[in-house]
């Protein structure tokens, strides 16, 4: 079995808010926002080239685990996490399994 990452490694707090469409006129409508506790979040920067232009594909990864953080969420692309003042959107997220089958933690791409 493989260990939940430590809770000493787990040092932020972040608040997800999920983003859900159709809320009239075409402006999305979020539901309640959720605090998390005992997460983990690392600066990344991660660019995209192409002819036209450059592009930031994630500027920070946001570390949840199953056991130690204190909701597990079920995190999607374009939902809002906001962190150390500041609202990012999510741009991907990557779930870790650990021989089961719930994910043992998730790595979350933030803009």
């Amino acid at each position: 079995m493989v260990k939940p990452i430590p809770k000493n490694l787990l040092i932020h707090t972040v608040t997800h808010e999920p983003y859900e469409e159709g809320g009239g006129w075409d402006e999305p409508e979020s539901s309640e926002p959720v605090t998390i506790e005992r997460v983990l979040v690392q600066p990344a920067s991660a660019l995209r080239r192409n002819s036209n232009a450059d592009r930031i594909e994630a500027e920070n990864v946001l570390f949840v685990d199953r056991a130690n953080s204190s909701a597990f969420p079920d995190i999607k692309a374009k939902d809002t996490v906001k962190f150390d003042g500041k609202s990012h959107e999510v741009h991907k997220v990557n779930k870790q399994y650990a021989f089961g089958p719930k994910p043992h933690h998730i790595e979350v791409e933030l803009v």
